[in-house]
């Protein structure tokens, strides 16, 4: 997540639409890990650890931006179907968004993500 890190503890970065977001250090494990003992690493996830920026700045080809609301928590998925890689992103309390996760996905499971939110960006 270092990659990411502005100063020690986070970094500070801007969505396609000029939103805040923060990447937290504490994120990398949940990110990056497949295991809830964070012991075994997603070597596919972090293949694609470069692709996240580009995807949520809106410079990522052929991808999307949507809005989704799960259990009342507002929530911004970036996909990339030609990829098959996804983007969580979760409403912060103090405005913006909070990186959560990144990982690859088949198109069903992007599609059942995405169902019933509302696509708000297309990037060609």
């Amino acid at each position: 997540m270092e990659l990411f890190l502005t100063d020690t503890r986070r970094g500070c970065y801007t969505t396609h639409d000029g939103h805040k977001i923060v990447f937290f250090n504490d994120a990398f494990d949940h990110a990056f890990f497949v295991s809830p003992e964070k012991v075994v690493l997603d070597i596919e996830r972090v293949k694609r650890i470069n692709w996240i920026l580009p995807l949520i700045q809106g410079k990522a080809f052929n991808s999307e931006c949507w809005e989704i609301n799960q259990r009342g928590l507002n929530k911004r998925v970036y996909v990339c179907f030609g990829l098959g890689y996804l983007v969580w992103l979760k409403e912060s309390l103090n405005g913006g968004w909070k990186f959560i996760t990144a990982y690859p996905a088949f198109r069903r499971q992007i599609r059942e993500y995405i169902a019933g939110g509302e696509r708000i960006a297309v990037f060609k």
